[in-house]
């Protein structure tokens, strides 16, 4: 955490506190935008009681709004799984981007060949 404090000292204030009071929200109607998506989704999240932003009831909400959806737990971390769990973090991430790349070869999409 330290390397991210002198960062914050650059940050917006305004903006920051915009975020933080979620006003920055106000009048998006998140379902409809989750509906909206078509890609493949991966969501790699932590665990609550480590500090995870995603909760239980937004996952599964997310997860029936978007269409393509793989979530994936990463144990042992909160908040940014993508630092306290990096190598568990890549592994689920290059795996899907790996099944994707498969499927699309398999299908003849990807170019180049």
């Amino acid at each position: 955490m330290e390397a991210f404090a002198p960062n914050l000292q650059r940050l917006d204030k305004d903006a920051v506190g915009h975020v933080l009071s979620g006003a920055f929200a106000d009048g998006w109607d998140t379902d409809a935008l989750l509906s909206e998506i078509r890609c493949l989704v991966l969501l790699e999240y932590g665990e609550l009681e480590l500090g995870s932003a995603i909760y239980e009831g937004e996952l599964e909400r997310a997860k029936g709004q978007l269409a393509n959806c793989t979530a994936v737990e990463i144990k042992g971390s909160g908040h940014v799984p993508q630092m306290q769990q990096t190598e568990q973090f890549y592994g689920v991430f290059s795996d899907f981007v790996r099944r994707i790349s498969e499927s699309a070869r398999s299908k003849g999409a990807v170019h180049g060949r």
